[in-house]
Protein backbone atom coordinates (compact mmCIF):
# COMPACT_ATOMS: atom_id res chain seq x y z
CA UNK A 1 0.00 0.00 0.00
CA UNK A 2 1.06 3.40 0.00
CA UNK A 3 2.69 4.92 2.35
CA UNK A 4 4.91 1.95 3.37
CA UNK A 5 1.67 0.49 4.84
CA UNK A 6 0.90 -3.41 4.18
CA UNK A 7 -1.53 -4.77 2.00
CA UNK A 8 -1.98 -8.37 4.24
CA UNK A 9 -2.47 -5.62 7.52
CA UNK A 10 -6.71 -4.93 7.42
CA UNK A 11 -5.81 -2.23 9.53
CA UNK A 12 -3.71 -0.68 7.34
CA UNK A 13 -6.52 -1.17 4.44
CA UNK A 14 -8.76 0.39 6.72
CA UNK A 15 -7.03 3.07 7.21
CA UNK A 16 -5.90 3.77 3.05
CA UNK A 17 -9.24 2.84 2.27
CA UNK A 18 -11.48 5.53 4.63
CA UNK A 19 -8.50 8.04 2.80
CA UNK A 20 -9.21 7.43 -0.60
CA UNK A 21 -12.82 6.61 0.35
CA UNK A 22 -13.30 2.66 -0.90
CA UNK A 23 -14.90 0.30 1.11
CA UNK A 24 -12.74 -2.35 -1.11
CA UNK A 25 -9.27 -2.90 -1.13
CA UNK A 26 -7.23 -5.66 -2.70
CA UNK A 27 -6.36 -8.15 0.26
CA UNK A 28 -3.59 -9.82 -1.00
CA UNK A 29 -0.52 -8.89 -3.28
CA UNK A 30 -0.91 -8.97 -7.19
CA UNK A 31 1.15 -11.54 -9.59
CA UNK A 32 4.56 -11.44 -8.94
CA UNK A 33 6.82 -10.25 -12.40
CA UNK A 34 7.26 -14.10 -13.48
CA UNK A 35 4.02 -14.93 -12.77
CA UNK A 36 2.45 -12.22 -14.01
CA UNK A 37 3.95 -13.15 -17.74
CA UNK A 38 3.19 -16.56 -17.01
CA UNK A 39 -0.83 -15.47 -16.61
CA UNK A 40 -0.06 -13.45 -19.73
CA UNK A 41 0.92 -16.26 -22.24
CA UNK A 42 -1.75 -18.46 -20.35
CA UNK A 43 -4.39 -15.60 -21.47
CA UNK A 44 -5.84 -14.90 -18.14
CA UNK A 45 -4.34 -11.25 -18.39
CA UNK A 46 -5.76 -9.46 -22.01
CA UNK A 47 -4.53 -6.37 -21.44
CA UNK A 48 -0.78 -5.10 -19.64
CA UNK A 49 0.58 -2.16 -19.21
CA UNK A 50 4.59 -2.16 -18.77
CA UNK A 51 6.27 1.29 -17.54
CA UNK A 52 9.71 2.20 -17.57
CA UNK A 53 11.07 -1.39 -18.15
CA UNK A 54 11.66 -3.45 -20.88
CA UNK A 55 11.12 -7.40 -19.50
CA UNK A 56 12.03 -8.81 -23.13
CA UNK A 57 15.52 -8.25 -22.82
CA UNK A 58 15.41 -8.13 -18.67
CA UNK A 59 13.12 -11.06 -17.63
CA UNK A 60 14.51 -14.75 -17.02
CA UNK A 61 13.43 -16.89 -19.94
CA UNK A 62 13.06 -13.91 -21.87
CA UNK A 63 12.09 -15.35 -24.95
CA UNK A 64 8.80 -16.79 -22.55
CA UNK A 65 7.94 -13.42 -22.04
CA UNK A 66 8.06 -12.13 -25.44
CA UNK A 67 6.06 -15.15 -27.15
CA UNK A 68 3.69 -13.91 -24.22
CA UNK A 69 3.25 -10.71 -25.16
CA UNK A 70 3.13 -11.24 -29.06
CA UNK A 71 -0.07 -13.36 -28.10
CA UNK A 72 -1.48 -10.67 -25.59
CA UNK A 73 -4.78 -8.89 -27.18
CA UNK A 74 -3.31 -5.37 -25.89
CA UNK A 75 0.02 -4.00 -24.99
CA UNK A 76 0.52 -0.62 -24.01
CA UNK A 77 4.21 0.63 -23.19
CA UNK A 78 5.21 3.99 -21.93
CA UNK A 79 9.23 4.69 -22.37
CA UNK A 80 11.43 7.66 -23.74
CA UNK A 81 12.25 5.74 -26.48
CA UNK A 82 10.56 3.46 -29.23
CA UNK A 83 13.45 1.49 -29.64
CA UNK A 84 13.73 -1.28 -27.08
CA UNK A 85 12.90 -5.01 -27.79
CA UNK A 86 9.51 -4.97 -25.75
CA UNK A 87 8.11 -1.20 -27.53
CA UNK A 88 8.56 -3.62 -30.86
CA UNK A 89 5.61 -5.15 -29.32
CA UNK A 90 3.58 -2.46 -28.37
CA UNK A 91 0.04 -1.65 -29.32
CA UNK A 92 0.18 1.29 -28.11
CA UNK A 93 3.17 3.35 -27.30
CA UNK A 94 2.92 6.19 -24.61
CA UNK A 95 5.93 8.63 -24.76
CA UNK A 96 6.95 9.89 -21.17
CA UNK A 97 8.71 12.04 -20.04
CA UNK A 98 12.71 10.97 -19.15
CA UNK A 99 14.45 12.25 -15.85
CA UNK A 100 14.85 15.73 -17.14
CA UNK A 101 11.98 16.52 -18.40
CA UNK A 102 10.04 15.98 -15.15
CA UNK A 103 9.46 16.93 -11.88
CA UNK A 104 8.99 15.68 -8.02
CA UNK A 105 11.16 14.29 -5.55
CA UNK A 106 13.42 11.95 -5.38
CA UNK A 107 14.27 10.11 -1.85
CA UNK A 108 17.55 8.99 -1.04
CA UNK A 109 18.73 5.86 1.41
CA UNK A 110 19.44 8.38 4.54
CA UNK A 111 15.21 9.18 3.83
CA UNK A 112 16.57 12.49 2.65
CA UNK A 113 13.56 14.03 0.55
CA UNK A 114 14.98 16.17 -2.40
CA UNK A 115 13.37 18.83 -5.66
CA UNK A 116 14.17 17.64 -8.70
CA UNK A 117 13.32 20.43 -11.31
CA UNK A 118 12.77 19.59 -14.79
CA UNK A 119 15.74 21.27 -16.47
CA UNK A 120 14.45 20.35 -20.74
CA UNK A 121 10.51 20.89 -21.79
CA UNK A 122 8.85 17.82 -22.49
CA UNK A 123 9.52 16.71 -26.31
CA UNK A 124 6.92 16.11 -28.60
CA UNK A 125 3.80 14.91 -27.42
CA UNK A 126 5.45 13.00 -24.66
CA UNK A 127 4.09 13.62 -20.96
CA UNK A 128 5.18 12.13 -17.61
CA UNK A 129 3.94 9.13 -16.21
CA UNK A 130 1.41 10.70 -13.37
CA UNK A 131 -0.24 12.38 -16.10
CA UNK A 132 -0.74 9.05 -18.70
CA UNK A 133 -2.09 7.64 -15.04
CA UNK A 134 -4.31 9.77 -14.47
CA UNK A 135 -6.01 10.52 -18.27
CA UNK A 136 -6.37 6.46 -18.39
CA UNK A 137 -8.27 6.83 -15.02
CA UNK A 138 -10.31 9.25 -16.12
CA UNK A 139 -11.61 7.70 -19.06
CA UNK A 140 -12.11 4.51 -17.24
CA UNK A 141 -14.71 6.98 -15.12
CA UNK A 142 -12.58 7.42 -12.16
CA UNK A 143 -12.13 11.38 -12.86
CA UNK A 144 -13.19 12.54 -9.39
CA UNK A 145 -10.45 10.48 -7.58
CA UNK A 146 -8.14 11.43 -10.11
CA UNK A 147 -8.27 15.01 -10.10
CA UNK A 148 -4.44 15.76 -10.03
CA UNK A 149 -3.58 18.82 -11.65
CA UNK A 150 0.76 18.34 -11.07
CA UNK A 151 3.07 16.47 -9.06
CA UNK A 152 2.78 18.92 -6.32
CA UNK A 153 -1.07 17.61 -5.87
CA UNK A 154 0.21 14.10 -5.71
CA UNK A 155 2.79 15.01 -2.61
CA UNK A 156 0.05 16.72 -0.96
CA UNK A 157 -1.92 13.86 -1.31
CA UNK A 158 1.21 12.01 -0.18
CA UNK A 159 2.42 13.25 2.69
CA UNK A 160 -1.57 13.46 4.08
CA UNK A 161 -1.79 9.88 4.00
CA UNK A 162 1.24 9.61 5.61
CA UNK A 163 -0.11 11.18 8.71
CA UNK A 164 -3.60 9.96 8.43
CA UNK A 165 -4.62 8.03 12.06
CA UNK A 166 -0.67 7.66 12.47
CA UNK A 167 -0.50 8.61 16.15
CA UNK A 168 3.32 7.65 16.16
CA UNK A 169 2.34 3.93 15.08
CA UNK A 170 4.41 4.23 11.53
CA UNK A 171 7.47 4.63 10.44
CA UNK A 172 6.65 6.58 7.51
CA UNK A 173 5.36 10.09 8.57
CA UNK A 174 5.71 13.79 6.98
CA UNK A 175 2.80 15.43 7.70
CA UNK A 176 5.00 18.32 8.64
CA UNK A 177 5.14 18.66 4.42
CA UNK A 178 1.57 18.07 3.80
CA UNK A 179 -0.05 21.92 3.87
CA UNK A 180 3.09 23.06 1.82
CA UNK A 181 1.98 26.13 -1.16
CA UNK A 182 3.03 25.60 -4.72
CA UNK A 183 5.55 28.14 -4.09
CA UNK A 184 6.67 26.02 -0.65
CA UNK A 185 7.07 22.72 -2.39
CA UNK A 186 8.72 24.59 -5.78
CA UNK A 187 11.50 25.87 -2.84
CA UNK A 188 11.54 22.83 -0.72
CA UNK A 189 15.18 22.15 0.70
CA UNK A 190 16.45 18.39 1.46
CA UNK A 191 14.61 16.93 3.90
CA UNK A 192 14.87 13.95 6.49
CA UNK A 193 11.52 11.79 7.24
CA UNK A 194 10.20 11.64 9.63
CA UNK A 195 9.69 15.21 9.73
CA UNK A 196 6.63 17.11 12.06
CA UNK A 197 5.42 20.76 12.55
CA UNK A 198 6.51 22.01 16.02
CA UNK A 199 4.14 24.18 18.35
CA UNK A 200 6.04 27.11 16.74
CA UNK A 201 5.53 26.47 13.23
CA UNK A 202 8.61 25.19 12.61
CA UNK A 203 10.02 21.49 10.65
CA UNK A 204 11.71 18.97 13.45
CA UNK A 205 13.17 15.85 11.22
CA UNK A 206 14.15 12.50 13.22
CA UNK A 207 17.96 12.31 12.52
CA UNK A 208 17.90 8.54 14.02
CA UNK A 209 15.71 5.42 14.46
CA UNK A 210 15.29 2.95 16.92
CA UNK A 211 18.09 4.87 19.26
CA UNK A 212 15.30 3.78 21.62
CA UNK A 213 15.12 0.52 21.65
CA UNK A 214 11.99 0.30 20.26
CA UNK A 215 10.68 -0.84 16.87
CA UNK A 216 7.13 0.25 14.83
CA UNK A 217 5.76 -3.01 15.28
CA UNK A 218 2.77 -4.16 17.67
CA UNK A 219 5.13 -5.44 20.39
CA UNK A 220 7.60 -2.81 20.07
CA UNK A 221 10.18 -5.48 19.33
CA UNK A 222 12.31 -6.16 15.59
CA UNK A 223 11.26 -9.05 13.70
CA UNK A 224 14.34 -11.06 12.80
CA UNK A 225 13.39 -13.47 10.18
CA UNK A 226 15.38 -16.67 9.71
CA UNK A 227 17.06 -17.29 6.17
CA UNK A 228 18.22 -20.70 5.70
CA UNK A 229 20.41 -21.72 2.63
CA UNK A 230 18.45 -23.07 0.10
CA UNK A 231 20.51 -25.13 -2.95
CA UNK A 232 19.73 -23.80 -6.44
CA UNK A 233 16.83 -25.51 -8.36
CA UNK A 234 19.38 -25.28 -10.92
CA UNK A 235 22.61 -26.95 -11.76
CA UNK A 236 25.47 -28.07 -14.35
CA UNK A 237 25.17 -31.44 -15.50
CA UNK A 238 27.05 -33.32 -18.15
CA UNK A 239 24.99 -31.82 -20.78
CA UNK A 240 25.43 -28.20 -19.66
CA UNK A 241 29.01 -28.32 -17.65
CA UNK A 242 29.02 -24.41 -16.55
CA UNK A 243 27.39 -22.18 -13.69
CA UNK A 244 26.37 -19.17 -15.86
CA UNK A 245 26.61 -15.85 -13.87
CA UNK A 246 24.98 -12.52 -15.32
CA UNK A 247 25.57 -8.60 -14.36
CA UNK A 248 26.83 -5.88 -15.32
CA UNK A 249 29.26 -3.87 -16.86
CA UNK A 250 31.20 -0.43 -16.18
CA UNK A 251 29.36 1.89 -18.60
CA UNK A 252 26.21 0.52 -19.46
CA UNK A 253 23.31 0.59 -18.32
CA UNK A 254 20.35 -1.79 -17.97
CA UNK A 255 19.32 -2.56 -21.15
CA UNK A 256 21.14 0.33 -23.08
CA UNK A 257 18.45 1.85 -24.59
CA UNK A 258 20.07 4.96 -23.96
CA UNK A 259 23.93 4.83 -23.10
CA UNK A 260 24.20 2.98 -26.35
CA UNK A 261 23.87 6.39 -27.88
CA UNK A 262 26.81 7.94 -26.03
CA UNK A 263 29.89 6.56 -28.26
CA UNK A 264 32.40 7.31 -25.26
CA UNK A 265 30.32 4.64 -23.50
CA UNK A 266 31.09 1.76 -26.17
CA UNK A 267 35.06 2.33 -26.36
CA UNK A 268 35.78 0.65 -23.80
CA UNK A 269 33.38 -2.88 -24.22
CA UNK A 270 31.20 -2.36 -27.83
CA UNK A 271 30.38 -6.54 -28.37
CA UNK A 272 28.62 -8.51 -26.17
CA UNK A 273 30.96 -11.05 -24.42
CA UNK A 274 31.64 -14.12 -22.59
CA UNK A 275 34.29 -14.01 -19.90
CA UNK A 276 35.91 -17.51 -19.27
CA UNK A 277 38.62 -19.18 -16.95
CA UNK A 278 41.41 -19.92 -20.06
CA UNK A 279 41.62 -23.36 -19.10
CA UNK A 280 37.98 -23.95 -19.63
CA UNK A 281 38.61 -22.19 -22.62
CA UNK A 282 42.12 -24.38 -23.33
CA UNK A 283 39.38 -27.39 -23.03
CA UNK A 284 37.16 -26.44 -25.37
CA UNK A 285 39.63 -24.94 -27.93
CA UNK A 286 38.64 -21.66 -27.49
CA UNK A 287 40.92 -18.71 -27.82
CA UNK A 288 40.80 -14.74 -27.14
CA UNK A 289 37.87 -13.17 -29.42
CA UNK A 290 36.66 -16.44 -30.88
CA UNK A 291 32.56 -16.58 -31.37
CA UNK A 292 31.26 -18.76 -29.05
CA UNK A 293 27.97 -20.67 -28.78
CA UNK A 294 26.44 -20.44 -25.37
CA UNK A 295 24.03 -22.81 -24.94
CA UNK A 296 20.80 -23.66 -22.74
CA UNK A 297 17.74 -25.66 -22.53
CA UNK A 298 16.04 -22.22 -23.44
CA UNK A 299 18.19 -21.76 -26.44
CA UNK A 300 21.57 -20.04 -27.25
CA UNK A 301 23.24 -16.71 -28.30
CA UNK A 302 26.39 -15.99 -29.49
CA UNK A 303 28.93 -14.01 -27.71
CA UNK A 304 32.34 -12.91 -28.61
CA UNK A 305 34.58 -15.31 -25.59
CA UNK A 306 37.12 -13.34 -23.46
CA UNK A 307 39.75 -15.26 -21.79
CA UNK A 308 40.16 -13.92 -17.91
CA UNK A 309 41.32 -15.63 -14.70
CA UNK A 310 38.49 -13.06 -12.89
CA UNK A 311 36.10 -16.09 -13.71
CA UNK A 312 36.86 -19.40 -12.00
CA UNK A 313 36.70 -22.48 -13.69
CA UNK A 314 33.02 -23.73 -14.34
CA UNK A 315 31.78 -20.69 -14.23
CA UNK A 316 31.50 -17.92 -17.01
CA UNK A 317 29.65 -14.75 -16.77
CA UNK A 318 28.00 -12.66 -19.16
CA UNK A 319 26.28 -9.21 -19.21
CA UNK A 320 22.65 -8.87 -19.76
CA UNK A 321 22.58 -5.43 -21.62
CA UNK A 322 22.68 -6.37 -25.56
CA UNK A 323 19.68 -6.73 -27.13
CA UNK A 324 18.23 -7.30 -30.45
CA UNK A 325 18.66 -3.73 -31.51
CA UNK A 326 22.40 -4.11 -31.19
CA UNK A 327 23.29 -7.51 -31.59
CA UNK A 328 22.10 -10.61 -34.17
CA UNK A 329 21.34 -13.21 -30.32
CA UNK A 330 22.94 -11.43 -27.57
CA UNK A 331 19.85 -11.72 -25.27
CA UNK A 332 21.55 -13.47 -22.23
CA UNK A 333 18.22 -13.49 -19.86
CA UNK A 334 16.49 -15.68 -22.45
CA UNK A 335 18.87 -18.40 -21.22
CA UNK A 336 18.11 -17.66 -17.39
CA UNK A 337 15.82 -20.10 -16.14
CA UNK A 338 12.47 -18.45 -14.06
CA UNK A 339 13.22 -20.20 -10.89
CA UNK A 340 12.08 -17.48 -8.56
CA UNK A 341 12.01 -17.16 -4.65
CA UNK A 342 8.57 -17.95 -3.64
CA UNK A 343 8.41 -14.81 -1.26
CA UNK A 344 10.38 -11.96 -3.08
CA UNK A 345 10.27 -13.49 -6.49
CA UNK A 346 13.78 -13.07 -7.13
CA UNK A 347 14.86 -15.56 -10.15
CA UNK A 348 17.82 -17.84 -10.03
CA UNK A 349 20.13 -15.32 -12.55
CA UNK A 350 23.19 -16.01 -10.76
CA UNK A 351 23.61 -19.94 -11.77
CA UNK A 352 21.94 -20.79 -15.22
CA UNK A 353 23.75 -24.17 -16.56
CA UNK A 354 24.82 -23.76 -19.68
CA UNK A 355 27.45 -25.34 -22.44
CA UNK A 356 30.35 -23.67 -24.20
CA UNK A 357 31.68 -24.58 -27.72
CA UNK A 358 33.05 -22.19 -30.86
CA UNK A 359 31.02 -20.94 -33.15
CA UNK A 360 33.13 -21.57 -36.47
CA UNK A 361 31.79 -18.95 -39.17
CA UNK A 362 33.14 -19.03 -43.01
CA UNK A 363 34.34 -15.78 -42.71
CA UNK A 364 34.12 -12.16 -40.59
CA UNK A 365 33.59 -8.63 -41.92
CA UNK A 366 34.40 -5.60 -40.26
CA UNK A 367 32.34 -2.87 -41.34
CA UNK A 368 33.09 1.13 -40.86
CA UNK A 369 29.90 3.18 -42.50
CA UNK A 370 28.53 6.57 -41.68
CA UNK A 371 25.15 5.45 -42.36
CA UNK A 372 22.96 3.83 -39.09
CA UNK A 373 22.09 0.36 -39.80
CA UNK A 374 18.47 -0.93 -39.34
CA UNK A 375 18.36 -3.71 -36.66
CA UNK A 376 15.05 -5.10 -38.37
CA UNK A 377 16.78 -5.32 -41.28
CA UNK A 378 20.10 -7.14 -40.07
CA UNK A 379 17.73 -9.39 -38.04
CA UNK A 380 15.99 -10.40 -41.82
CA UNK A 381 19.12 -10.83 -44.01
CA UNK A 382 21.85 -11.92 -41.66
CA UNK A 383 19.79 -15.41 -39.99
CA UNK A 384 21.26 -15.71 -36.21
CA UNK A 385 21.46 -19.40 -36.78
CA UNK A 386 24.47 -18.40 -39.73
CA UNK A 387 25.91 -15.13 -38.75
CA UNK A 388 26.99 -13.47 -35.40
CA UNK A 389 26.74 -9.46 -35.86
CA UNK A 390 27.07 -6.68 -33.49
CA UNK A 391 26.36 -2.54 -34.05
CA UNK A 392 27.76 0.22 -32.35
CA UNK A 393 27.85 3.66 -32.89
CA UNK A 394 31.55 5.52 -33.06
CA UNK A 395 32.20 9.58 -33.05
CA UNK A 396 31.07 9.85 -36.51
CA UNK A 397 29.53 6.30 -37.72
CA UNK A 398 29.35 3.31 -36.74
CA UNK A 399 30.70 0.03 -36.95
CA UNK A 400 29.44 -3.66 -37.78
CA UNK A 401 31.09 -7.06 -36.98
CA UNK A 402 30.03 -9.79 -38.59
CA UNK A 403 30.73 -13.71 -38.57
CA UNK A 404 29.48 -15.75 -41.06
CA UNK A 405 29.83 -16.89 -45.01
CA UNK A 406 30.67 -13.21 -45.81
CA UNK A 407 31.89 -14.47 -49.31
CA UNK A 408 28.60 -15.42 -50.39
CA UNK A 409 27.56 -13.60 -53.25
CA UNK A 410 23.89 -12.12 -52.00
CA UNK A 411 25.68 -11.51 -48.49
CA UNK A 412 28.41 -9.35 -50.18
CA UNK A 413 25.15 -7.52 -51.51
CA UNK A 414 24.04 -6.99 -48.24
CA UNK A 415 27.08 -5.76 -47.19
CA UNK A 416 26.57 -2.89 -49.90
CA UNK A 417 23.40 -2.21 -48.59
CA UNK A 418 24.59 -2.04 -45.20
CA UNK A 419 27.22 0.56 -46.34
CA UNK A 420 24.66 2.60 -47.40
CA UNK A 421 26.24 3.26 -50.67
CA UNK A 422 23.28 2.29 -53.46
CA UNK A 423 21.78 6.24 -52.78
CA UNK A 424 25.42 7.65 -53.61
CA UNK A 425 26.53 8.76 -56.87
CA UNK A 426 29.92 9.14 -58.15
CA UNK A 427 31.66 7.10 -55.57
CA UNK A 428 35.28 5.86 -55.82
CA UNK A 429 36.82 2.52 -54.51
CA UNK A 430 39.96 1.82 -53.45
CA UNK A 431 40.41 -2.03 -52.59
CA UNK A 432 43.46 -4.25 -51.37
CA UNK A 433 43.18 -8.27 -52.36
CA UNK A 434 45.00 -11.09 -50.92
CA UNK A 435 44.29 -14.29 -52.73
CA UNK A 436 46.06 -16.26 -50.60
CA UNK A 437 44.64 -15.32 -47.14
CA UNK A 438 41.75 -14.89 -48.64
CA UNK A 439 41.24 -11.26 -47.91
CA UNK A 440 39.54 -8.50 -48.75
CA UNK A 441 39.73 -4.70 -47.49
CA UNK A 442 37.65 -2.19 -49.78
CA UNK A 443 37.34 1.65 -48.68
CA UNK A 444 34.73 3.70 -50.40
CA UNK A 445 35.13 7.59 -50.98
CA UNK A 446 33.49 10.56 -52.34
CA UNK A 447 34.78 14.05 -52.76
CA UNK A 448 38.29 12.63 -51.39
CA UNK A 449 36.21 11.95 -48.15
CA UNK A 450 36.07 8.61 -46.62
CA UNK A 451 31.99 6.83 -46.63
CA UNK A 452 33.03 2.90 -45.31
CA UNK A 453 35.21 0.56 -44.97
CA UNK A 454 34.39 -3.17 -45.35
CA UNK A 455 37.07 -5.67 -44.43
CA UNK A 456 36.80 -9.43 -44.96
CA UNK A 457 38.73 -12.30 -43.78
CA UNK A 458 38.31 -15.79 -42.86
CA UNK A 459 40.17 -15.78 -39.29
CA UNK A 460 40.96 -13.38 -36.68
CA UNK A 461 42.53 -10.13 -37.84
CA UNK A 462 43.82 -6.89 -35.65
CA UNK A 463 41.69 -3.71 -36.55
CA UNK A 464 41.67 -0.51 -34.59
CA UNK A 465 39.02 0.95 -34.45
CA UNK A 466 39.79 4.37 -32.98
CA UNK A 467 41.75 4.79 -35.76
CA UNK A 468 39.36 3.94 -38.96
CA UNK A 469 36.82 5.93 -37.28
CA UNK A 470 38.95 8.90 -36.69
CA UNK A 471 39.31 9.13 -40.19
CA UNK A 472 35.54 10.19 -41.00
CA UNK A 473 36.91 13.71 -40.75
CA UNK A 474 39.97 13.52 -42.71
CA UNK A 475 40.35 14.36 -46.37
CA UNK A 476 42.20 12.29 -48.25
CA UNK A 477 44.32 13.62 -51.54
CA UNK A 478 46.48 10.99 -51.68
CA UNK A 479 45.96 7.59 -53.02
CA UNK A 480 48.87 6.49 -50.93
CA UNK A 481 46.94 7.52 -47.53
CA UNK A 482 43.90 5.79 -48.94
CA UNK A 483 45.73 2.80 -49.55
CA UNK A 484 47.53 3.01 -46.22
CA UNK A 485 44.58 2.75 -44.10
CA UNK A 486 43.46 0.08 -45.51
CA UNK A 487 44.85 -1.69 -43.41
CA UNK A 488 42.97 -0.84 -40.35
CA UNK A 489 46.10 0.78 -38.13
CA UNK A 490 47.67 3.93 -37.67
CA UNK A 491 50.96 4.61 -39.85
CA UNK A 492 54.61 4.40 -37.48
CA UNK A 493 54.48 8.15 -37.24
CA UNK A 494 51.03 8.00 -35.45
CA UNK A 495 50.74 5.94 -31.85
CA UNK A 496 48.01 3.44 -31.51
CA UNK A 497 46.55 3.96 -28.52
CA UNK A 498 45.63 0.16 -27.94
CA UNK A 499 41.80 -0.97 -26.36
CA UNK A 500 40.90 2.16 -24.98
CA UNK A 501 40.61 1.83 -20.96
CA UNK A 502 39.35 5.29 -19.86
CA UNK A 503 36.40 6.73 -21.92
CA UNK A 504 36.25 9.88 -20.67
CA UNK A 505 39.70 10.92 -22.01
CA UNK A 506 39.81 8.39 -24.48
CA UNK A 507 43.26 6.81 -22.97
CA UNK A 508 44.17 3.48 -24.28
CA UNK A 509 45.73 0.13 -22.79
CA UNK A 510 48.80 0.51 -24.96
CA UNK A 511 49.39 4.31 -24.10
CA UNK A 512 49.30 3.76 -20.26
CA UNK A 513 52.03 0.69 -20.56
CA UNK A 514 54.26 3.29 -22.91
CA UNK A 515 53.42 6.22 -20.31
CA UNK A 516 54.43 3.97 -17.43
CA UNK A 517 57.46 1.99 -18.87
CA UNK A 518 59.06 5.51 -20.47
CA UNK A 519 58.21 7.72 -16.95
CA UNK A 520 58.81 4.63 -14.42
CA UNK A 521 54.97 5.29 -12.99
CA UNK A 522 54.19 2.61 -10.69
CA UNK A 523 50.44 3.91 -9.48
CA UNK A 524 47.33 4.54 -10.84
CA UNK A 525 47.49 8.28 -9.38
CA UNK A 526 50.85 9.11 -11.53
CA UNK A 527 49.16 7.59 -14.53
CA UNK A 528 46.67 10.44 -13.60
CA UNK A 529 49.16 13.54 -13.37
CA UNK A 530 50.89 12.43 -17.27
CA UNK A 531 47.23 11.46 -19.19
CA UNK A 532 44.19 12.13 -16.80
CA UNK A 533 43.49 8.74 -16.72
CA UNK A 534 41.13 7.66 -14.03
CA UNK A 535 41.00 11.60 -12.28
CA UNK A 536 37.20 12.47 -13.72
CA UNK A 537 34.14 9.35 -12.86
CA UNK A 538 37.18 6.83 -11.35
CA UNK A 539 35.31 3.97 -13.03
CA UNK A 540 39.03 2.52 -14.67
CA UNK A 541 40.70 3.21 -11.57
CA UNK A 542 40.49 -0.51 -10.85
CA UNK A 543 42.20 -1.78 -14.61
CA UNK A 544 44.57 0.66 -14.77
CA UNK A 545 45.82 -0.76 -11.42
CA UNK A 546 45.90 -4.58 -12.94
CA UNK A 547 47.59 -2.97 -16.28
CA UNK A 548 50.21 -1.70 -14.15
CA UNK A 549 50.41 -4.79 -11.54
CA UNK A 550 49.82 -7.05 -15.22
CA UNK A 551 52.48 -5.03 -17.05
CA UNK A 552 55.40 -3.07 -15.09
CA UNK A 553 55.99 -3.97 -11.35
CA UNK A 554 54.01 -6.31 -8.63
CA UNK A 555 54.33 -2.98 -6.76
CA UNK A 556 52.64 -1.00 -9.32
CA UNK A 557 49.54 -1.44 -7.29
CA UNK A 558 48.13 1.62 -5.45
Amino acid sequence: LACHMELENAQHRDIVGSFWGYQTIADKPGLKAVELFEAVERGDIKAIWIMATNPVDSMPDADFVKLALQKCPLVIVSDVTRETDTAQLADILLPSAAWGEKSGTVTNSERRISRQNAFLGLPGQAQPDWWHIAQIAKRMGHAEKFPYRSEHDIFIEYAQLSAYQNDGQRDFNISGLGDLSLQDYDELKPTQWPCFKQADGTLKEQKRFFNQGKFYRPNKKALAVETPFQPPRSSPSSSYPFSLNTGRIRDQWHTMTRTAKTPNLLKHISEPFLEINPEDAVAANIQEADIVKVKAPAGYVLLRAKLTESVVKGHVFAPFHWSERFASNARIDKLVVAHTDPISGQPESKITPVSVARFNPQGLGYLFTRKRPDPNWLHKNFNKNKFYWAVYGVENGYVIELAGDVYKNDCMEHLYHLLGLKDIKGVQVCEQVDRKMKRLRRAYFSDERLLALMILSPQQISVSRSFITSLFDETFDNSNDKFTMLYGHPPPDQPDKGEIICSCFNVGEKEIIETAQANNLETVKEIGTCLKAGTNCGSCRSEIMKILERSIAPQAAE
